[in-house]
């Protein structure tokens, strides 16, 4: 499965640094995917710190949400996030 162009396209035409633009393409890329935020570090070739900040400001601007949080590798608990969905989209 993967997002429809029109879709994509809106994402597109968001006012998006470049950064930003690289986390979302990783959701994009699996819509249906609640990512952690090392998953998406992982998937772009980047240290999580560069990671955790761009997810935050995506969750902030309504695209992404926080879904769930999950006991990571190191014993800590993790976010969880998604794509928000099209409902709740803005």
């Amino acid at each position: 499965m993967t997002m429809h162009p029109n879709s994509l396209d809106a994402y597109a035409s968001l006012n998006l640094t470049e950064r930003q633009g690289e986390v979302l393409k990783v959701f994009t890329l699996y819509p249906w995917a609640r990512l952690t935020d090392r998953q998406v570090a992982k998937s772009l070739g980047w240290e999580v710190h560069r990671v955790d900040p761009r997810i935050g400001e995506l969750t902030d601007m309504g695209i992404l949400e926080e879904c769930d949080r999950i006991m990571g590798p190191c014993g800590r608990m993790v976010r969880v996030s998604r794509i928000r969905p099209k409902e709740t989209l803005f």
